[in-house]
Order: C-alpha cells, then structure tokens, then sequence
C-alpha cells in the first residue's frame, strides 16, 4: 500500500483531492479490466473468428 501511495504521489493526481483521485483510479480500473475480459475472449474464442483488415 505504501508503494501505491508514492506512485500517487509523484503522479499528476498527486495533489488533487480526495475524490479525483478515487475517480480517476476507478476509471483506470475499469479500463484495465475490461481490457482484460476482452483479451480472455479473444484467447478463448480467437480461433473461431473470422478477423478480416481492409474496408
């Protein structure tokens, strides 16, 4: 906890209130996990999808 509190500290959000800080960590949350649903559904079913590039 200690090394979450400095890596907070010396980041932008570092002197903002309270309640920014819990915004933008719950954002950044949000974010990483959904990235992570999508990368295990991928891994998971990635094989049957057709991916297709072009227009």
């Amino acid at each position: 906890m200690k090394i979450i509190k400095e890596i907070i500290g010396n980041s932008a959000i570092g002197n903002s209130p309270y309640i920014l800080k819990t915004i933008v960590l719950s954002i950044f949350t949000t974010i990483f996990f959904t990235l992570c649903i999508m990368l295990s559904i991928l891994i998971r079913f990635g094989s049957s999808t057709a991916i297709q590039f072009g227009y």
